[in-house]
């Protein structure tokens, strides 16, 4: 497996792939380790989270050299990945304490008027974390911290694209003293026997997945009965009302949509403008986008590298070639120069088109002119449910009539879509664990309620 410098294109590091025998004798460990986990305290559990999150922070430059090398992300983006990513151990060992069994008073049931129930906290077994490429160290150290906290052990099956991240992370976890085996991973390619090995193992409790929404009816299919929580990339629709403060909210949307090329696993990508308001805020739009510096990025001066790959820079260059064809019309951007894009503005784009309801991994955003709340509100519901949704405005009565009518988990007022809403405690019905679920979320979804009914 051959991993690519993304801004110079040379080869970074070379790894080799798991093979399906030793992938079958990895589960087995991983198995075996989950039975050790059970009977470590949890005083120790949690003693070592802390340790982790502190080897994390003390290795961050190093960390955020290799995701800024890996991926393309700029090396300041790639640092606070690195922060929430220690944060995440130091949050899950806090989470630990409110994990404990409870009783329950059965009384209330006319067969149950003699017995008094209790539950208790089981773990699950072994976990399997298939990651993406988007956040290749946040996306994993949420679910090892999970994992682990939830006395399971875990396997990671990183993106091929960049899988070093994952791998450094391991060797910080092995200084812990957690039993061996806890956490392992295993290099291969989505379409693989190797993944397959994995996602149909009988000896897995749990599959966390993060990609594409066009992949995960595959993971689906695959997993069987066991347990699935899905991560998948939704487009996020951002309002924009002309009692706003257009500027802040133009710099906010910016950040937001560009960050790390758009390829961030939640940004602001259609943003629906009162018509007063319109021509002034893609304006401004444009002129902050223009600002936005591209370049190598290790470079602290660099606004935006690559993407992951060429082929994904053709690919949306073609899009948009095919949303031209459809009356859309390019305000800024549109093009491409090897494996990097420019920031694109489009406006005119039908509402049903790809480009508006797919989530794009790309630096494009769709503008949209609306002439009335109900309208926005319509058209933001038209793309789709989102993870994130955005509302800048100071009427706290549509910021109440968003809350009830967009069909969205999270919505960020007067601020963009992205904002690290996971330790917050949302736990709407979306298909996403970290972007938009609290850690107390996804460590109950790695534990099994077991009940006792004991007759008084």
């Amino acid at each position: 497996m051959i991993v690519k410098n993304r801004y110079s294109g040379e080869t970074y590091k070379e790894l080799p792939e798991t093979s399906p025998s030793e992938t079958r004798d990895i589960i087995k460990k991983g198995y075996h380790s989950s039975k050790e986990m059970r009977e470590i305290p949890k005083f120790r559990i949690s003693q070592s989270l802390y340790s982790i999150s502190e080897n994390i922070r003390k290795r961050g430059e190093d960390l955020a050299k290799t995701i800024s090398s890996e991926t393309g992300k700029p090396l300041r983006e790639s640092r606070v990945e690195v922060e929430k990513s220690s944060q995440a151990f130091v949050s899950a060992a806090e989470e630990m304490k409110y994990l404990e069994g409870a009783s329950m008073n059965s009384g209330t049931q006319k067969t149950l008027s003699n017995h008094v129930a209790f539950s208790s906290n089981n773990p699950l077994g072994l976990i399997l974390s298939v990651g993406p490429f988007t956040e290749p160290l946040y996306s994993i150290s949420s679910r090892v911290a999970a994992a682990l906290a939830t006395g399971n052990s875990i396997l990671l099956k990183p993106s091929s694209l960049a899988p070093i991240s994952s791998l450094n992370l391991i060797d910080i976890v092995n200084q812990a003293e957690l039993p061996a085996d806890s956490v392992q991973s295993v290099l291969a390619h989505r379409n693989s026997k190797v993944t397959g090995i994995l996602l149909n193992s009988e000896s897995i409790g749990l599959v966390a997945f993060s990609g594409r929404s066009e992949n995960a009816p595959a993971i689906m299919q695959k997993t069987g009965l066991k347990g699935l929580l899905m991560e998948t990339g939704t487009s996020s629709p951002v309002i924009v009302w002309d009692d706003a403060e257009l500027d802040s909210a133009a710099e906010a949307i910016v950040k937001s949509a560009f960050s790390f090329q758009g390829q961030s696993p939640v940004r602001a990508q259609n943003i629906l403008i009162k018509k007063e308001s319109f021509e002034y805020f893609r304006n401004r739009l444009i002129e902050l986008s223009q600002q936005l510096k591209p370049g190598d990025p290790l470079d602290e001066a660099t606004d935006y590298g690559p993407l992951i790959q060429e082929s994904a820079a053709i690919e949306v260059e073609n899009d948009i070639k095919n949303a031209g064809s459809n009356a859309a019309y390019v305000a800024l951007g549109g093009h491409r120069d090897g494996s990097f894009f420019e920031p694109t503005i489009l406006e005119n784009v039908e509402i049903q088109s790809e480009l508006a309801i797919n989530q794009v991994l790309a630096p494009v955003i769709t503008l949209h002119e609306v002439g009335s709340f109900k309208d926005a509100v319509t058209a933001a519901n038209q793309f789709g449910a989102a993870n994130q949704a955005g509302i800048f405005t100071s009427d706290i009565n549509l910021v109440m009539t968003a809350l009830d009518k967009l069909n969205t988990s999270v919505i960020s007022v007067n601020d963009a879509p992205g904002l690290p809403t996971e330790y917050l405690g949302s736990s709407g019905p979306r298909g996403s664990i970290t972007a938009t679920k609290s850690m107390r979320y996804l460590m109950r979804n790695m534990i099994e309620e077991r009940l006792a009914l004991l007759r008084r």
